[in-house]
């Protein structure tokens, strides 16, 4: 949430309100603590990550292609389905009561340019391949089965020929984005090594074991985690670009 909009940290009045920006922003204040800047930091300017998504809608949509927008968390969906009010988005996480209907529209009505949902609601079970080549990722978890399965909803058999299918992953630097991205990539080359190993004759599903940890964290994960929440960084490596 911090590195995506630190005002997700503060809690809403619903789980499910978006964060209210203010347009034109405020001039930030020196005199206001920091927790009232936190609560407040809507009135002063709109998350990079929410400006950067806005663009990349808007540059797809003119160019009639459709984006699919990702996001872990309920109020950056519900956030980004107030920025992105022009391109008539689709909304899918655990609360939507017509989740067929707006999957629906986002196939069929040309004008809804956006389906904006989460992984562990979306990350599975449903094909849109055919009517979208476009996904934006806002943030993500430390479950790199779930981020496979959620790369499947629009690349996999059955494309056109010549189809280009683009992901785009949205990440702050110096952030909690980094050790994501480092341990997704860790994961997921340990994952195709296995996939190469002549031995393993059955795989299970890549989704990983039940955990009890937010995210999806295993051991190395939060050892991770602590690291860069202690200032050591991760023995100097950087984050894939």
């Amino acid at each position: 949430m911090a590195a995506t909009s630190p005002a997700l940290l503060a809690e809403g009045s619903t789980r499910y309100e978006p964060l209210a920006y203010r347009v034109e922003p405020l001039p930030v204040s020196s005199e206001e603590s920091l927790g009232t800047l936190l609560r407040n930091l809507p009135e002063y300017e709109v998350s990079p990550k929410y400006k950067e998504a806005v663009q990349v809608v808007a540059e797809n949509a003119s160019h009639k292609r459709k984006t699919l927008v990702w996001s872990t968390f309920v109020r950056s969906i519900t956030t980004l389905e107030v920025l992105l009010e022009p391109f008539r988005p689709a909304v899918v996480h655990g609360g939507t009561p017509d989740r067929d209907e707006q999957i629906r529209r986002f196939r069929e009505d040309p004008e809804c340019m956006v389906l904006i949902s989460n992984p562990a609601t979306l990350g599975e079970g449903i094909s849109l391949h055919h009517e979208c080549h476009d996904a934006l990722y806002v943030d993500r978890d430390f479950m790199a089965g779930r981020f496979l399965q959620s790369l499947d909803r629009i690349h996999r058999l059955g494309l056109a020929p010549g189809t280009e299918t683009r992901v785009t992953v949205l990440a702050a630097r110096n952030t909690v984005d980094e050790i994501v991205a480092l341990r997704l990539s860790e994961k997921l080359e340990f994952m195709g090594a296995i996939l190469d190993d002549p031995s393993v004759r059955q795989l299970g599903d890549l989704q990983e074991d039940e955990v009890t940890t937010a995210g999806g964290m295993d051991a190395a994960d939060i050892r991770a985690l602590l690291s860069h929440l202690a200032g050591a960084g991760t023995d100097g490596r950087k984050a894939p670009g």
